[in-house]
Protein backbone atom coordinates (compact mmCIF):
# COMPACT_ATOMS: atom_id res chain seq x y z
CA UNK A 1 0.00 0.00 0.00
CA UNK A 2 0.97 3.44 -0.77
CA UNK A 3 0.32 6.04 1.21
CA UNK A 4 0.51 9.59 -0.12
CA UNK A 5 -0.05 13.06 2.08
CA UNK A 6 -0.93 15.96 0.20
CA UNK A 7 -0.24 19.36 2.17
CA UNK A 8 0.66 21.17 -1.40
CA UNK A 9 0.59 25.42 -1.91
CA UNK A 10 0.66 26.90 -4.91
CA UNK A 11 -0.70 23.69 -6.28
CA UNK A 12 -2.56 25.54 -8.90
CA UNK A 13 -2.77 28.64 -9.52
CA UNK A 14 -2.96 29.88 -5.60
CA UNK A 15 -4.60 27.57 -4.18
CA UNK A 16 -3.31 24.58 -1.66
CA UNK A 17 -3.64 20.73 -2.83
CA UNK A 18 -4.65 18.92 0.57
CA UNK A 19 -5.75 15.41 1.06
CA UNK A 20 -4.21 11.94 0.95
CA UNK A 21 -4.76 8.83 -0.82
CA UNK A 22 -3.96 5.00 0.19
CA UNK A 23 -2.97 3.68 -2.89
CA UNK A 24 -3.29 -0.32 -3.41
CA UNK A 25 -0.17 -2.29 -5.04
CA UNK A 26 -2.72 -3.75 -7.55
CA UNK A 27 -6.69 -2.72 -8.83
CA UNK A 28 -8.43 0.17 -9.85
CA UNK A 29 -8.53 3.84 -8.32
CA UNK A 30 -10.80 6.17 -9.64
CA UNK A 31 -9.90 10.18 -9.19
CA UNK A 32 -12.90 12.20 -10.22
CA UNK A 33 -13.91 16.18 -9.71
CA UNK A 34 -15.53 18.80 -11.60
CA UNK A 35 -14.15 20.40 -14.70
CA UNK A 36 -11.30 22.97 -13.53
CA UNK A 37 -10.26 21.64 -10.54
CA UNK A 38 -7.15 20.31 -11.31
CA UNK A 39 -7.40 16.48 -12.25
CA UNK A 40 -4.89 16.26 -15.14
CA UNK A 41 -2.88 19.01 -12.70
CA UNK A 42 -2.70 16.66 -10.00
CA UNK A 43 -1.99 13.82 -12.72
CA UNK A 44 0.91 15.62 -14.41
CA UNK A 45 2.13 16.47 -10.38
CA UNK A 46 1.95 12.54 -9.44
CA UNK A 47 3.84 11.67 -12.93
CA UNK A 48 6.56 14.77 -12.19
CA UNK A 49 7.30 14.52 -8.67
CA UNK A 50 7.91 10.39 -9.11
CA UNK A 51 5.06 9.93 -6.14
CA UNK A 52 3.71 6.50 -7.95
CA UNK A 53 5.49 3.65 -8.57
CA UNK A 54 8.82 3.93 -10.81
CA UNK A 55 7.59 1.94 -13.38
CA UNK A 56 4.95 4.45 -13.79
CA UNK A 57 2.93 4.86 -17.40
CA UNK A 58 1.13 7.83 -17.83
CA UNK A 59 -0.79 7.86 -21.38
CA UNK A 60 -1.11 12.03 -21.59
CA UNK A 61 2.55 12.23 -21.27
CA UNK A 62 4.19 13.77 -24.46
CA UNK A 63 6.10 10.57 -25.20
CA UNK A 64 3.39 9.26 -26.63
CA UNK A 65 3.06 12.45 -29.20
CA UNK A 66 4.72 12.91 -31.96
CA UNK A 67 5.28 16.84 -33.99
CA UNK A 68 6.97 15.74 -36.96
CA UNK A 69 4.85 14.62 -40.21
CA UNK A 70 5.46 11.22 -40.02
CA UNK A 71 2.80 8.47 -40.32
CA UNK A 72 0.97 6.34 -37.90
CA UNK A 73 3.10 3.41 -39.00
CA UNK A 74 6.14 5.52 -38.48
CA UNK A 75 4.88 6.47 -35.00
CA UNK A 76 4.45 2.64 -34.41
CA UNK A 77 7.51 1.25 -35.69
CA UNK A 78 10.00 3.63 -33.95
CA UNK A 79 7.89 3.22 -30.53
CA UNK A 80 8.60 -0.43 -31.09
CA UNK A 81 12.09 -0.17 -31.85
CA UNK A 82 12.23 2.00 -28.65
CA UNK A 83 10.21 1.05 -26.15
CA UNK A 84 11.04 -1.24 -22.90
CA UNK A 85 8.59 -4.43 -21.93
CA UNK A 86 6.14 -4.15 -24.70
CA UNK A 87 3.40 -6.69 -24.42
CA UNK A 88 2.92 -7.83 -28.36
CA UNK A 89 -0.28 -9.90 -27.33
CA UNK A 90 -2.02 -6.83 -25.66
CA UNK A 91 0.06 -4.61 -28.52
CA UNK A 92 -1.70 -6.92 -31.21
CA UNK A 93 -5.31 -6.81 -29.24
CA UNK A 94 -5.40 -3.11 -29.04
CA UNK A 95 -4.21 -2.31 -32.68
CA UNK A 96 -6.72 -4.44 -33.73
CA UNK A 97 -9.61 -3.60 -31.50
CA UNK A 98 -8.77 0.18 -32.70
CA UNK A 99 -8.53 -0.83 -36.07
CA UNK A 100 -5.66 1.27 -36.66
CA UNK A 101 -4.46 -0.26 -39.80
CA UNK A 102 -7.78 1.47 -41.74
CA UNK A 103 -6.02 4.76 -40.41
CA UNK A 104 -2.05 4.42 -40.16
CA UNK A 105 -0.83 6.32 -42.70
CA UNK A 106 -1.99 9.20 -41.51
CA UNK A 107 -0.08 11.75 -39.84
CA UNK A 108 -0.42 12.49 -36.18
CA UNK A 109 -2.08 15.67 -36.97
CA UNK A 110 -4.82 14.54 -39.47
CA UNK A 111 -5.92 12.12 -37.10
CA UNK A 112 -9.54 12.57 -35.14
CA UNK A 113 -9.44 12.71 -31.35
CA UNK A 114 -10.79 9.59 -31.10
CA UNK A 115 -7.59 8.08 -33.47
CA UNK A 116 -5.61 10.38 -31.32
CA UNK A 117 -6.58 8.86 -28.07
CA UNK A 118 -6.62 5.42 -29.21
CA UNK A 119 -3.35 5.85 -30.10
CA UNK A 120 -1.97 7.37 -27.18
CA UNK A 121 -4.13 4.62 -25.52
CA UNK A 122 -2.41 1.52 -27.50
CA UNK A 123 0.90 3.50 -26.95
CA UNK A 124 0.47 3.26 -22.79
CA UNK A 125 -1.30 -0.02 -22.40
CA UNK A 126 0.59 -2.19 -24.47
CA UNK A 127 3.69 -1.63 -22.01
CA UNK A 128 4.36 -3.63 -19.03
CA UNK A 129 4.30 -0.98 -15.86
CA UNK A 130 3.38 -1.60 -12.02
CA UNK A 131 1.47 1.59 -12.13
CA UNK A 132 -0.83 3.04 -15.34
CA UNK A 133 -2.05 6.54 -14.86
CA UNK A 134 -5.16 6.93 -17.39
CA UNK A 135 -6.59 11.00 -17.65
CA UNK A 136 -10.02 10.69 -19.27
CA UNK A 137 -9.28 7.19 -21.04
CA UNK A 138 -12.85 7.45 -22.36
CA UNK A 139 -12.69 10.54 -23.68
CA UNK A 140 -13.74 10.48 -27.60
CA UNK A 141 -14.28 6.94 -27.59
CA UNK A 142 -17.48 4.99 -28.71
CA UNK A 143 -19.57 2.32 -26.69
CA UNK A 144 -18.17 -0.26 -28.41
CA UNK A 145 -14.46 0.45 -27.66
CA UNK A 146 -15.16 1.70 -23.91
CA UNK A 147 -16.40 -2.17 -23.40
CA UNK A 148 -13.51 -3.70 -24.69
CA UNK A 149 -11.24 -0.58 -22.77
CA UNK A 150 -12.76 -1.53 -19.82
CA UNK A 151 -11.99 -5.30 -19.98
CA UNK A 152 -8.34 -4.41 -20.66
CA UNK A 153 -8.36 -2.18 -17.52
CA UNK A 154 -9.79 -5.26 -15.43
CA UNK A 155 -7.13 -7.18 -16.79
CA UNK A 156 -4.12 -4.69 -16.75
CA UNK A 157 -5.54 -4.31 -12.59
CA UNK A 158 -4.94 -7.95 -11.51
CA UNK A 159 -1.16 -7.08 -11.45
CA UNK A 160 -0.82 -3.77 -11.95
CA UNK A 161 -1.85 -0.39 -10.21
CA UNK A 162 -4.44 1.53 -12.89
CA UNK A 163 -5.60 4.82 -12.18
CA UNK A 164 -8.69 6.33 -13.69
CA UNK A 165 -8.92 10.38 -13.78
CA UNK A 166 -12.89 11.05 -15.12
CA UNK A 167 -15.61 12.86 -14.56
CA UNK A 168 -17.46 10.11 -14.94
CA UNK A 169 -16.88 6.38 -14.68
CA UNK A 170 -19.99 4.87 -15.99
CA UNK A 171 -18.22 2.71 -18.79
CA UNK A 172 -16.33 0.88 -16.67
CA UNK A 173 -17.83 -2.48 -15.88
CA UNK A 174 -14.83 -3.73 -13.66
CA UNK A 175 -14.70 -3.55 -9.79
CA UNK A 176 -13.04 -0.15 -8.03
CA UNK A 177 -10.87 -0.58 -5.20
CA UNK A 178 -11.55 3.12 -3.63
CA UNK A 179 -12.59 6.56 -5.40
CA UNK A 180 -11.69 9.83 -4.66
CA UNK A 181 -12.41 13.34 -5.29
CA UNK A 182 -10.88 16.78 -5.73
CA UNK A 183 -13.16 20.07 -4.88
CA UNK A 184 -12.48 23.15 -4.65
CA UNK A 185 -13.00 26.30 -1.94
CA UNK A 186 -11.26 29.95 -2.37
CA UNK A 187 -8.29 28.91 -1.63
CA UNK A 188 -7.51 24.89 -1.20
CA UNK A 189 -8.49 22.29 -3.41
CA UNK A 190 -9.53 18.82 -1.29
CA UNK A 191 -8.85 15.49 -2.05
CA UNK A 192 -10.97 13.33 -0.50
CA UNK A 193 -11.98 9.08 -0.33
CA UNK A 194 -15.77 9.31 -0.94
Amino acid sequence: MLNLNFNESHFLASSTLIGSMDLPESGVVLLTGDNGVGKSTFCSYLYEKKLLPQNTIWTESNQFRSIYPITVNSILVLFRENAEEINLDRYQALYSLFKISQWSERTWSELSSGQGQMLKLLMGLCLSAKCYLLDEPAHFLDKDKLNSLSKIITDLSENSLVIIIDHRIDWFQGELNSRYQLSQTEKMILLERV
